[in-house]
């Protein structure tokens, strides 16, 4: 399995300020973060997963290897979850990636839970400034 790392947060996940917020939208999941950084600066994070095919939460202290991806987005490569969901239907997997290739991020908070999500983008806006990234 391989990983690119595509976001980091701009707060410690350790230092949040409540819990995160998941929303649950037709085939969207939203993600809402609000916590400071080693400087004490505030920030919030919105994190939208679009056309979501596959969502799990686990608790992060139970996943393998997570270490390096707390705090930030990963976009796995070589997903064992991807090879999974095509082997389920072959058909309607090829038929969904001729448009846009599905892609598998993952997301581990310090303290909290882990997040798998298998979608066609994702889009991160950083809410104290208003700045969007998309992917």
């Amino acid at each position: 399995m391989e990983n690119k790392m595509i976001y980091t947060l701009p707060m410690f996940s350790s230092l949040l300020s409540e819990l995160p917020q998941l929303t649950f939208s037709g085939t969207t999941i939203c993600i809402n973060l609000k916590g400071y950084d080693c400087d004490d600066i505030y920030s919030e994070v919105e994190l939208i997963f679009q056309e979501v095919h596959y969502f799990s939460k686990t608790n992060a202290l139970f996943s393998a290897d997570t270490i390096e991806a707390y705090d930030k987005v990963l976009e796995i490569f070589n997903s064992s979850i991807i090879l999974q969901l095509m082997e389920a239907n072959r058909n309607l997997f090829e038929e969904m990636n001729k448009r846009q290739e599905l892609k598998h991020y993952s997301l581990y908070l310090d303290g909290y839970d882990g997040y798998n999500i298998v979608c066609k983008s994702i889009e991160i806006k950083e809410l104290s400034d208003f700045k969007a990234i998309n992917n």
